[in-house]
C-alpha cells in the first residue's frame, strides 16, 4: 500500500511536468492558427474592395457613347477612394488598415477592359507582441480585378 501511494504522487509531479512543457507549444499553435484566419479575412477584404473598385470603374462609364479610357483615367481618385475609402469623396477609416490610396493602380487597354490593383502589406496582430525581434514579419498581399465596359 506504502508503494502504491508514492507511485501515485510520482505521477502527479510528472503530470505538472508535462503540463508545463506542453502548454507553450499548443499555446503558440493556437495564436498561429488565429493569425493565419486573421490573414484570409485581411486577404478576403483585399479582394472585395479591388472588385467594388473595378465594378465601381465600370458602372461609372457604362452606358454613355463613345467611352474610351480617358473616361476612366478622369475617374481615377474616385476609383481609388472607393477602393481605399468605400466611398467617392474618401473618408477617414481605410477598408483595411494602414492601406493608403498610393496602394491602387488603375489602367485601362484600348479593348475596353479595366484592371483595378492594389498591394496591401500585411502584418501579423502578434508582431508587435514578440519581444527582442528587430526583423520585420510583415509581407505583401496583392490582388486585382479585370472588368470590361
Amino acid at each position: 500500500m506504502k508503494n502504491m501511494k508514492s507511485c501515485l504522487q510520482h505521477q502527479k509531479g510528472l503530470a505538472a511536468i508535462e503540463v508545463t512543457l506542453t502548454l507553450p507549444v499548443l499555446l503558440i499553435l493556437l495564436m498561429s492558427i488565429s493569425e493565419i484566419g486573421n490573414m484570409f479575412t485581411q486577404y478576403n477584404n483585399l479582394t472585395k474592395v479591388v472588385q467594388s473598385g473595378s465594378r465601381f470603374a465600370v458602372t461609372q462609364s457604362y452606358g454613355t457613347a463613345g467611352v474610351t479610357c480617358t473616361d476612366i483615367t478622369d475617374k481615377l481618385s474616385d476609383i481609388r477612394n472607393v477602393v481605399v475609402y468605400g466611398d467617392i469623396d474618401g473618408g477617414q477609416t481605410s477598408a483595411l488598415e494602414s492601406m493608403q490610396v498610393s496602394d491602387v493602380s488603375v489602367s485601362c487597354s484600348s479593348s475596353g477592359l479595366v484592371t483595378v490593383a492594389a498591394n496591401y502589406s500585411y502584418t501579423p496582430k502578434m508582431a508587435e507582441k514578440i519581444p527582442f525581434t528587430d526583423f520585420s514579419l510583415t509581407f505583401p498581399m496583392s490582388a486585382s480585378s479585370i472588368n470590361h465596359f
